[in-house]
């Protein structure tokens, strides 16, 4: 099993979960955090893998990166913000629900 296809079986069921909540009605507002978040990944997953602090399996990795780092990094960076607003509102609708008991 590659790193890709172990990445997918985490980020299709919070994609589906927050397609299914918010439409598209949300994704306007979460674009400017995930393009910042992408561009720190970039930055620092490329010092790290530069660096050597981290090394992959080369036979598990997709063989796409962007200079240094495989594309596989790039998916907890990308499922960081939607979950974020997912675990967010669902406290926000408890809380809710709490106060009006």
């Amino acid at each position: 099993m590659t790193y890709l296809q172990l990445n997918s079986f985490f980020i299709a069921p919070i994609f589906v979960w927050y397609f299914a909540k918010f439409r598209t009605s949300r994704l306007c507002f979460d674009r400017v955090p995930v393009l910042i978040l992408m561009i720190m990944t970039a930055v620092f997953d490329n010092i790290i893998v530069a660096t050597q602090i981290v090394s992959y399996d080369e036979s598990k990795l997709s063989g796409i990166k962007i200079f240094y780092a495989p594309i596989e990094d790039f998916a907890y960076t990308i499922v960081l913000v939607p979950l974020i607003v997912l675990i967010r509102s669902y406290f926000q609708s408890w809380a809710s629900r709490k106060a009006a008991k």
